[in-house]
């Protein structure tokens, strides 16, 4: 037979375990209702409030399921509705570099790299964020955002032959949906700086063949406007 002491000792790893669980499973619960409540908030345009009770589910789980989705939540929160954006840069960067596990790391960086090229005006470091974003999710979707808003870096900083790269990049991979109509008006913009005319022409002419989207049918005939005009051709 087990003597007492002995069952004692060989419990006490279970217990360890439950209890675990237990404050693991209490403090996650915590963190549940903190975040209905902060949605609850931020639903009704009470913006600190909303950020103060996401910050307060963080603290009482900071290492669980949930972790990503707050930081996202505080972050977009700052950006958008605070116009915050040194605080909004400070949680986008948490969770990349304390939760790279989380699904959000990915589009933490889309973010942060939205911050430092707008917000901040630091190009080089809006790239780099780029650059990382892909190494998070490998989805062909999100890959194409990301070569899309590297595009938009380069084409404002006037590395337009690195632009055109990465937007002709795009149209290798999916031709008529939404992104490859906006692709496609970049690069008729920019052989229209280039004065490649003609070549922009291409470009915008295979907008109005690809969509019905009201919006880009228009910048696609203002584009064509634009070049037939430098042509000549405008009758």
């Amino acid at each position: 037979m087990i003597s007492d002491s002995l069952r004692w000792v060989l419990l006490i790893p279970f217990l360890i375990f439950g209890i675990g669980v237990w404050l693991n499973f209490g403090s996650d619960g915590v963190s549940r209702v903190q975040i209905e409540r902060a949605k609850e908030h931020w639903r009704a345009g009470q913006h600190s409030d909303a950020v103060k009770l996401y910050k307060s589910a963080y603290t009482a789980a900071p290492k669980n399921k949930h972790t990503g989705d707050i930081l996202w939540a505080i972050g977009n929160i700052y950006l958008t509705n605070l116009y915050d954006a040194a605080a909004a840069k400070d949680s986008f960067h948490k969770l990349v570099t304390r939760h790279p596990e989380s699904p959000r790391a990915g589009d933490a960086c889309l973010k942060l790299a939205e911050i430092y090229e707008l917000e901040l005006g630091d190009a080089s470091q809006s790239i780099n964020y780029l650059k990382k974003a892909s190494t998070f999710n490998a989805s062909p979707s999100f890959h194409r955002r990301v070569k899309f808003q590297a595009g938009n870096v380069y084409f404002k900083q006037g590395n337009l032959e690195i632009a055109k790269m990465e937007f002709k990049k795009l149209l290798e991979v999916a031709s008529n949906d939404h992104l490859a109509q906006q692709t496609r008006s970049r690069l008729g913009k920019i052989e229209q700086i280039q004065k490649h005319y003609e070549q922009s022409i291409v470009y915008f002419k295979g907008i109005l063949l690809a969509t019905d989207c009201q919006n880009c049918r228009l910048e696609a005939q203002l584009g064509l406007i634009e070049s037939y005009e430098f042509l000549g051709e405008l009758k």
